[in-house]
């Protein structure tokens, strides 16, 4: 059993301790009635560690059996290979994958802080500015420069003058990457096809595995902290970045995930992303991760629909 420490953003020092097992994952690879699957939101990153995330209260408030091999970057095709790999050893009932945010995100550009991602896979998790000892020994001036920034964005966010100009100067830099003054990828429709391609072609193929051996197969599909509220609900939170031109595409594209999901057969569908999306704002760290409360909140409805009668 290991351990891992982080800070959660805001004013507060928040105490942040996840256990991890041997295996790797938040749970040991058991034999289980329930398999929880997913990326950070599912691991419980925005909580303070093992027992306030999703899987935590779904074990000590309704008493469910589960297993958690949610890995934070993970998207649906990781989470596919990582349940074959494990699914003689734990032999579940039911699955309960809980994503959708990262695979729509990997067919952008650009990420949420307008850089530009490259072909490589690698790219979107940052990690090829971090392979020669140089751009490690680097890494800590661009910790300076990034609070810097945070700093400088949170003493001119409502200045009359800065903002507006602020906001242009980020335009000009999106059109160098095929963004129009609309604030959307000129070939926004496309980019959001492949991510909900991509997500449903991984899904079939889990349906078919549920399939094979009567499994039941449970789709959550992620909050995202804008849908479904007006512009500005984030100013007074703690939130470091807002990106109006990614929050369209997200929102957009959970939309046009949603109609699939919703006819797709077989699986057991819920939108939580719609479900919560009159709850407060408070609820989200960022644009996707959730405090204690939000993944109470969410395991609450994940119970619900577990114990639904079909």
């Amino acid at each position: 059993m290991s351990r891992v420490f982080y800070n959660l953003p805001g004013n507060e020092d928040i105490p942040v301790c996840f256990e991890i097992c041997d295996d790797g994952y938040l749970d040991r690879v058991r034999n289980s009635e329930l398999v929880l699957l997913g990326g950070s939101v599912a691991f419980g990153t925005g909580s303070t560690g093992n027992e306030y995330n999703i899987s935590g209260y779904l074990k000590n408030t309704y008493g469910w059996d589960v297993v958690n091999l949610a890995i934070p970057g993970f998207n649906i095709e990781q989470e596919v290979i990582t349940i074959v790999k494990h699914l003689e050893a734990i032999n579940p009932n039911r699955i309960a994958i809980f994503d959708g945010c990262n695979n729509l995100a990997l067919a952008m550009p650009f990420d949420y802080h307008n850089y530009y991602i490259g072909s490589d896979p690698l790219s979107f998790y940052s990690e090829l500015g971090y392979r020669t000892a140089v751009n490690q020994h680097l890494s800590s001036l661009k910790d300076i420069k990034y609070h810097l920034k945070i700093s400088a964005k949170e003493i001119f966010r409502e200045d009359l003058i800065i903002t507006p100009l602020y906001r242009f100067l980020s335009q000009v830099r999106l059109n160098r990457y095929g963004i129009n003054k609309g604030g959307q990828p000129k070939e926004l429709e496309a980019l959001i096809k492949i991510g909900v391609k991509n997500y449903l072609y991984w899904l079939g193929i889990l349906v078919d595995v549920c399939k094979s051996r009567n499994i039941e197969l449970y789709v959550f599909l992620q909050p995202y902290y804008m849908y479904g509220r007006p512009k500005g609900a984030a100013n007074n939170s703690n939130f470091y970045q807002i990106n109006e031109e990614f929050d369209k595409y997200m929102i957009s594209g959970l939309g046009q995930l949603h109609s699939e999901l919703n006819n797709m057969e077989y699986i057991y569908y819920c939108p939580l992303f719609k479900n919560i999306a009159n709850e407060s704002v408070d609820l989200f760290t960022d644009a996707v991760h959730l405090n204690n409360n939000g993944y109470q909140l969410i395991a609450g409805i994940i119970n619900e629909e577990l114990r639904r009668e079909k």
